[in-house]
């Protein structure tokens, strides 16, 4: 009898398990499960979405899992250090460069090589690639990511408002703030705003960086980066582009009655995005210093401003004559590169792979730009865009049209955010409330204060 019921025990333990296994796998019909885990702030998901269905139509027998949270870095990070293979996505979007490295020397995350070697579209991955991120994508030689997103940050403006009031767009500093004057003048618009509140620093560093690239032209922005001595912290470019953003936030007109009016909107430095680009749309504001995002990051709000249309301008150049120290003639757009990593241990790497391979064709990056106003860190030269709407034709065009710079360094310190771009934790709360008259003791404060601070792991 106690052989009769062990026997039972056993089938129906049998049977559980099958049917455990028969329901894990009708959970994926059988197929392939791939996973994929994605920072989702500002261009959401919509994007990789889309990517995930065309994927799956034309692989059947794979299932891709998609993952998009505002915190997918901290819980990428925790699954990483975990090893877990169980735990791990396939792929996922790495957004800290710290992290990145970090990972890579603990041995977590897979070369890529062979990936850039691939042709897609009839093209080597590495030639499809903009070529002032490659190196931002490897570690001692070796590639191990990439790149996901770039970005366009520079001044937003009304079209339509412009367009009734005979404003043209700006080409150089000056022109921007006589345009400034005008608007104060002319409208009871105000003329820009940026977000400057809950610490942040109204995406100005971005604006700073690119009018300071702009000036010293190329050979500048590759010393710079190079970090041999702190002095590259007191390059002639960095104080003029203080200075053009001191004018910024200090700057004040006077409206039609001849009253004073700051040219930045009335609580522009404690606002958040939100609300800010809100009073963009609304007409309060004529133009705002803002990213490519912006619209993706609005999309709730758009139609309720059917009138509202904006575009993004070239980032006006501080020199008279629209030409770097070293002659160059070619607008700056300071980029940031999110990437795309395989982990290590992950269970399907080969599939991964071939996923990243298939979201790096022209058809998939038509894809994204549709759904993000946006571009990728690529050649879109050859790339048919289809028809775009103003706006995010307008990205396209600025970064087509520029010099996009990714702030790429071998410098260990700068990799590991110990020195960065700017030194100081925000630059709003340095210029907010002051006169103009006193931009140029803010700025030398400012700059001795990054280069001793950079001097103290520069060594010189």
């Amino acid at each position: 009898m106690k052989k009769v019921m062990t026997k039972l025990v056993s089938l129906l333990l049998a049977v559980v398990c099958c049917f455990s296994v028969g329901a894990c796998n009708n959970s994926n019909n059988g197929k392939t499960l791939l996973k994929v885990s994605v920072f989702a702030a500002g261009f959401g998901r919509a994007w990789l979405d889309e990517i995930a269905e065309e994927y799956m139509k034309q692989n059947p027998n794979v299932v891709v899992k998609v993952a998009a949270s505002t915190g997918m870095e901290a819980t990428a990070q925790g699954a990483l250090e975990s090893g877990r293979t169980k735990s791990l996505s396939d792929i996922y979007s790495c957004v800290a460069g710290g992290n990145f490295l970090t990972n890579v020397n603990a041995d977590r995350l897979l070369p890529l090589d062979d990936v850039y070697e691939t042709v897609v579209d009839g093209e080597k991955l590495i030639d499809k690639v903009d070529p002032g991120v490659i190196e931002s994508l490897k570690v001692n030689g070796h590639f191990y990511a990439i790149p996901w997103n770039a970005s366009v940050t520079s001044i937003a403006y009304n079209d339509k408002m412009f367009a009734s009031n005979g404003w043209e767009v700006p080409t150089t500093m000056d022109e921007f703030y006589a345009l400034c004057d005008r608007i104060s003048k002319e409208s009871s618009a105000y003329a820009i705003g940026y977000v400057g509140g809950a610490g942040c620093d109204g995406y100005l560093k971005s604006v700073f960086q690119a009018l300071a690239f702009q000036y010293e032209g190329q050979a500048g922005a590759r010393e710079f980066f190079d970090f041999q001595t702190s002095d590259v912290y007191k390059m002639e470019g960095r104080k003029k582009a203080y200075e053009a953003i001191g004018k910024i936030i200090t700057g004040v007109g006077q409206d039609a009655n001849k009253n004073s009016k700051t040219w930045i909107y009335p609580g522009t430095n404690n606002a958040d995005n939100e609300s800010i680009q809100k009073k963009f749309f609304q007409g309060e504001i004529a133009m705002l210093v803002n990213g490519s995002w912006l619209m993706t990051e609005m999309k709730d709000y758009v139609p309720l401003y059917p009138n509202f249309s904006c575009k993004m301008m070239n980032l006006p150049w501080i020199s008279a004559d629209k030409t770097s120290k070293d002659g160059g003639t070619t607008n700056v757009n300071v980029s940031e590169c999110t990437k795309l990593v395989i982990p290590k241990h992950c269970a399907n790497p080969e599939l991964a792979k071939d996923f990243i391979n298939f979201m790096n064709s022209d058809a998939m990056l038509k894809v994204y730009t549709k759904n993000t106003n946006n571009i990728r860190p690529f050649k879109y030269d050859d790339v048919d865009l289809g028809t775009l709407d103003g706006w995010t034709q307008s990205i396209v065009d600025v970064y087509n049209n520029s010099i996009n710079v990714y702030g790429v360094s071998s410098n260990l310190d700068y990799r590991l955010g110990r020195i960065k771009s700017i030194m100081i934790e925000n630059i709003i709360p340095r210029f907010a409330g002051k006169a103009t008259s006193d931009i140029d003791k803010i700025i030398e404060e400012i700059i001795n204060y990054e280069a001793d601070y950079a001097k103290a792991f520069i060594g010189k």
